[in-house]
């Protein structure tokens, strides 16, 4: 951490090249408050660290253009989750890097810095949730990238696989900040949690 309270040694990952076929739009840009998800996440992120990306597809790249945060674009269209993961994590310099997703909007700096005191002598630490893992707001040792790959070329695409084979140290969240790691998919989600009609 240097005198900003920045963490230098942390590059943090917006994911937001889902096609959101359940939502219909794209979630980054829905609205929480004043704000889009995405708006939200990257002052989370900055926040936390200088280093931020943004890992689009292809098909949203210019919509996401206008933040100021450097974009890599998914190489490896219809690979999920994984592909922009690792599309992104070839550009990381830092020991540790960290991703969220733009349907998960309330994660807090709170949320970031608490996996980052509990992160020594391990690949990654999450949160889990009667022992369900949330590998899409954790952080991850710049070791693990070789196993990203690996399981890209592979075609071993379930993201939660790939981590459950890492030396992962799990936090259970206390009840009443479950609503940090909340995911939002479908307009009725999206309806039951800021209250639209």
């Amino acid at each position: 951490m240097d005198g900003t309270g920045l963490h230098n040694d942390l590059t943090l990952i917006i994911l937001a090249g889902g096609k959101s076929s359940r939502m219909g739009q794209d979630k980054g840009f829905l609205k929480l408050g004043a704000e889009t998800f995405v708006k939200t996440l990257i002052e989370v992120a900055k926040g936390m660290t200088p280093n931020i990306l943004i890992s689009v597809a292809k098909a949203n790249e210019e919509s996401y253009r206008g933040f100021g945060i450097p974009m890599i674009v998914d190489e490896w269209n219809g690979k999920g989750p994984l592909g922009g993961i690792t599309s992104a994590i070839r550009n990381v310099k830092t020991e540790w890097f960290g991703l969220l997703t733009v349907d998960s909007p309330f994660v807090t700096k709170a949320t970031l810095e608490y996996l980052w005191s509990a992160k020594e002598y391990k690949e990654a630490v999450m949160y889990a949730e009667n022992q369900r893992i949330h590998p899409l707001v954790a952080l991850y040792h710049f070791s693990t990238i070789e196993k990203w790959q690996m399981a890209l070329e592979k075609n071993q695409l379930k993201v939660t696989n790939l981590v459950e084979s890492f030396d992962v140290m799990k936090i259970e969240l206390p009840q009443n900040r479950l609503k940090e790691l909340e995911n939002i998919n479908t307009p009725e989600e999206y309806r039951a949690v800021v209250g639209k009609s």
